[in-house]
């Protein structure tokens, strides 16, 4: 099974490391939730649960990793 949820960082400078660090925590909070939420459903496949948690935040860290890109391009392209 899966499952998949927005992490905002509308309200976060991705510019600044501050801001980086404000995602990077969204994303481990939002995919530990998801992976509990997951296990609980279903435990038949708990054994597997730090592979959810791993996944979900290498996938997503990857995602922000281009979102905080294009924020530093766009801030430089500005300047």
């Amino acid at each position: 099974a899966t499952m998949e949820q927005r992490v905002s960082f509308a309200d976060v400078s991705l510019t600044t490391d501050s801001g980086v660090k404000v995602l990077q925590t969204r994303i481990r909070d939002t995919a530990r939730s998801i992976c509990d939420t997951l296990e609980a459903k279903y435990p038949i496949s708990a054994p597997g649960g730090k592979d959810c948690y791993k996944t979900a935040v290498d996938k997503a860290m990857g995602d922000a990793q281009k979102a905080i890109d294009a924020a530093k391009r766009n801030a430089l392209a500005s300047d």
